[in-house]
């Protein structure tokens, strides 16, 4: 629309005028020296022939600030010369150059770029089983899927925890989507272990004149009570003698422990596991147990002879 000079022009929403003849801008100030006009806080957008421009032969001396002038064809905003006072202006483009400080995306407005979510998560183990807490994070909007796999061949499945058949180190990794279909991975490195338990303690005993000693067979289970190799067993000795004592067990499983040299006045010792540990696995000791019931898996009483 095309003004008359000395007015005000606030608060106006003006919108896509086009076609022929010029002009079809947004605004349009016909000026003489006299001419003065005040325009704040107006929408003038997606016109054909320009935004806001000055029309007549002489400059227009007004004040222009805080308009929104954007997508128009043309200048968004084009004055004659600088008589004017110009701030706060939100526009894209200017006669003279340097007018438009504040640039916005063009009308139609332009949806900004999707940003990929992050993948993130935690893990935790507890022997073979490892438990995953997706932790992603999306900017601008929301993880819609996720999906995981467990590093053992396993299909992608989105349940959060997973028992491995064996101990050993597998890489888990997260894939998740957002709500605009972009996608995201990473992957971190579990270690899982398996449990182990003391299967059985059996006591034997050999004597001297003066002395005895005590000597346990310990044997280290896994699961489905299978036997161990390479477990080392620490424990202690009490009772009638004190002392600790350690061995590795062997391809069956078991390995023995000897006491000191126990006087005879003692018709006792305890042997009392005080440990296991393993390369790859776990020591669970409320699991310890004894296959023929002569201890309690975890201490045994020997007799002296």
């Amino acid at each position: 629309m095309s003004l008359a000079t000395n007015i005000q022009i606030l608060e106006n929403h003006i919108a896509g005028n086009g076609g022929d003849p010029w002009p079809y801008r947004g605004i349009g100030i016909t000026n003489d020296n006299t001419s003065s006009a005040t325009l704040s806080n107006n929408y003038i957008l997606g016109n054909e022939k320009g935004g806001l421009a000055e029309t007549g032969a002489s400059a227009l001396t007004g004040q222009i600030t805080n308009n929104t002038i954007l997508g128009n064809g043309g200048y968004d905003l084009n004055l004659r010369d600088m008589n004017d006072i110009v701030t706060g202006n939100f526009c894209e483009t200017s006669n003279p150059a340097g007018l438009c400080p504040y640039p916005l995306p063009r009308f139609p407005f332009d949806t900004p770029a999707n940003q990929p979510p992050t993948a993130t998560f935690t893990a935790t183990t507890s022997n073979r089983t490892v438990t995953v807490t997706d932790t992603s994070i999306d900017a601008d909007g929301t993880v819609v899927t996720r999906g995981w796999t467990f590093g053992d061949g396993a299909p992608a499945t989105t349940e959060t925890s997973h028992t491995y058949s064996a101990a050993g180190a597998y890489a888990v990794m997260l894939a998740v989507t957002d709500n605009a279909g972009a996608t995201a991975s990473t992957a971190q490195a579990v270690t899982v272990s398996a449990p182990i338990h003391i299967g059985d303690l059996d006591g034997m005993v050999s004597s001297s004149k003066n002395e005895w000693q005590a000597v346990v067979m310990v044997t280290v289970h896994g699961a489905s009570e299978a036997p161990v190799s390479a477990a080392t067993v620490t424990g202690s000795w009490g009772g009638g003698v004190t002392g600790s004592a350690f061995c590795t067990t062997g391809t069956t499983g078991t390995c023995a422990v000897s006491s000191p040299q126990i006087p005879k006045k003692a018709s006792s010792v305890t042997f009392t596991v005080t440990g296991v540990t393993h390369a790859t696995s776990t020591y669970t000791a409320n699991a310890n147990h004894d296959v023929d019931g002569d201890s309690s898996g975890t201490t045994i009483t020997v007799a002296k002879p």
